[in-house]
This record gives C-alpha cells, structure tokens and sequence, in this order.
C-alpha cells in the first residue's frame, strides 16, 4: 500500500468519525424533540474573519439537486457563482433562499450569467424530497440549486466552506455564508446572512450586498 492511499484511507475514517459524532449530536436533540435552531452569533453582511476568501481556489462541491441532478460545481467555471447554505425541513428558516431572490432582483437580467445553489445544512433532512419541499416552500427560482447528499459528504462541504453546524445549549446553530465564486473557480468574497427575525428591508439590504459582490467580481475575474 503506498503512502498516499494510507494516507486516503485515513482521512476517510476520520472523516467517517467526525460525521458520526455530529449525527450523534443531532440524533439525541431529534430524539428529544427539540427544535432545530439556527442562530447566527456574528454581525450580518460581514465576512468572518476566518474565511480564505479572495484569490483561494472553492473547494469542490458536488451534491444532488431539488430535482435528483448531480451537480459538480467545478463545471461552473466560466460563470460567477453565488454559493450559500440553508437548512431544509418543516419550521427552517428559508432567510438564505430570500436573500439570494433580493439579489436575483438587484442584478436584474445580469442575474442569469450568474450561478446560484445552496447547501442544504440540516443533516436531518438530507433527501431529495426534503429538499423539494423546502425550495417550493421558500418559492425558490428554478435557477437556484437547492443541493444535499449524504450526511458525510455535507459535513466534508460545511468544513470546507467554514460553516458551523453544532448544538449548543440544548439547541442546534448554524451560521448561513454565502460566498461568491469568481469565474476562475476561486473565493472572491463572502458574508453572513443573519438567520435572526427580519422584515423586508433587512433582507433586502443583504440581497444589495450579495449583488454588490457579484458585480465587483464579474468586473474582477
């Protein structure tokens, strides 16, 4: 066996053991009947800190679609990408699918060169039919990919894209970045949007901000 396939197969196992635990987590707060929150703990419209944005090569994404469809981002080059994660199932917040519409509408007919997903964050609704759901009841545009997989193959996505996704103090948080992807296929910059109550204005202003980054990076790319 050589080096890198040790190397491989170790990663898997952690990667393995990693998910295990955060389903464990999720498994006792759904077997409780707790509700799945999400609580985002720092300042909207503000990139974290913590993000390689700007000139790092997206991580690979490549997860199923609303409608069954694999998707692989790698074949979005060429296109500015808008890449943001929501929770699917009954009662989440659909805060991200709107923010991304307010966008849509800011960019006006520039919105269509553009490529839009979101990443679903709720490891207890991973399936096709969860997603579905979800996306029609947040009416999202049949241009906006709502994506899932299996649960080891999301958790791989939220580490990568430095999104938290953990209980704390009997409830479940979730941070919501929404990254946007230069047509190289590298981070340009990112934001959080705030999963907290908001009225129309709110959202509209981060759907103004996420437009104001895919404008700056279809000019710089």
């Amino acid at each position: 066996m050589s080096d890198q396939t040790a190397r491989g197969g170790g990663l898997r196992r952690a990667l393995g053991y990693a998910a295990a635990a955060v389903l464990a987590a999720f498994a006792v707060v759904g077997a409780l009947g707790l509700e799945i929150v999400q609580d985002n703990p720092f300042q909207p419209g503000v990139a974290r800190p913590a993000y390689p944005v700007r000139g790092v090569v997206a991580p690979p994404v490549v997860l199923t679609d609303q409608d069954g469809q694999t998707v692989d981002a790698e074949r979005w080059r060429g296109h500015v990408v808008v890449l943001g994660f929501m929770a699917a199932g009954a009662g989440q917040s659909v805060r991200p699918a709107r923010v991304l519409a307010a966008a849509r509408r800011d960019l006006g007919p520039a919105a269509r060169d553009v490529r839009w997903a979101l990443v679903n964050t709720n490891p207890l609704a991973t399936g096709t039919a969860a997603v579905r759901a979800t996306a029609r009841r947040a009416r999202l545009d049949p241009d906006v990919r709502f994506l899932t997989g299996a649960a080891p193959v999301l958790l791989a996505v939220w580490q990568a894209y430095h999104v938290d996704v953990a209980p704390a103090g009997g409830r479940l948080v979730y941070t919501a970045p929404v990254y946007v992807i230069d047509r190289s296929g590298r981070e340009w910059d990112a934001m959080l949007v705030n999963l907290g109550p908001a009225g129309a204005a709110d959202v509209a202003a981060e759907g103004r901000a996420v437009a104001a980054m895919v404008r700056a990076a279809a000019r710089g790319s």
